[in-house]
């Protein structure tokens, strides 16, 4: 004799059986709302290849300006302001490295008033020249209401990006960062004789 449990399972997995074929054959009712998935913003340079760049040039309306340029030989860095100053490679390829990872926070849909957003005439920029010509320019305005991020201007596009981020490629783009920094020569000392 079967005993009642069983049966009640048994009972159960015929009903899960039949709801499994049921919505093989009809599968619309599987169908329901769901909720859309956050998808990530792409980067403002995705387009940009950051290491065919032949001039990076920062200007700021405070007259902290910087331009690097890519030396003939396509290995050296110079920093093109009243000389052909060698910049430093590392700090170069560091700024690279930082624009190529600038991910935004978001990306504004409706054009709303910029200058509201810092973005203007007096706003920074950063430039982008290849060798073949071709510019990229970045606009930096002001910092968002929370201070959490700025508004950057990329290709008519108005992005929010990370405090923390554009700060660091900003600090970057200074004289003191990057000039080469001389290598002060060891000086070898030697005993006194002993009399």
């Amino acid at each position: 004799m079967v005993k009642k449990p069983t049966l009640i399972l048994l009972g159960i997995m015929a009903v899960l059986i039949a709801f499994a074929v049921y919505t093989q054959k009809n599968p619309s009712i599987l169908k329901g709302d769901s909720t859309p998935t956050a998808t990530k913003i792409p980067s403002p340079l995705s387009d940009w290849k950051l290491d065919e760049t032949r001039l990076i040039k920062y200007e700021d309306p405070q007259g902290k300006s910087i331009s690097l340029r890519m030396g003939k030989d396509f290995s050296n860095w110079s920093i093109d302001q009243n000389s052909q100053t060698p910049a430093d490679a590392g700090k170069v390829t560091q700024l690279i490295s930082e624009l190529q990872s600038l991910q935004p926070v978001s990306k504004l849909e409706s054009s709303t008033d910029e200058s509201a957003m810092g973005i203007g005439t007096q706003s920074k920029k950063i430039t982008l020249v290849d060798g073949s010509g071709s510019t990229k320019e970045i606009v930096i305005g002001e910092k968002t209401a929370t201070g959490s991020g700025y508004y950057v201007k990329v290709a008519d596009v108005i992005y929010i990006v990370n405090t923390y981020a554009l700060q660091n490629i900003t600090d970057l783009l200074t004289m003191d960062s990057m000039i080469k920094k001389t290598e002060t020569p060891t000086v070898q000392v030697s005993e006194t004789p002993k009399p």
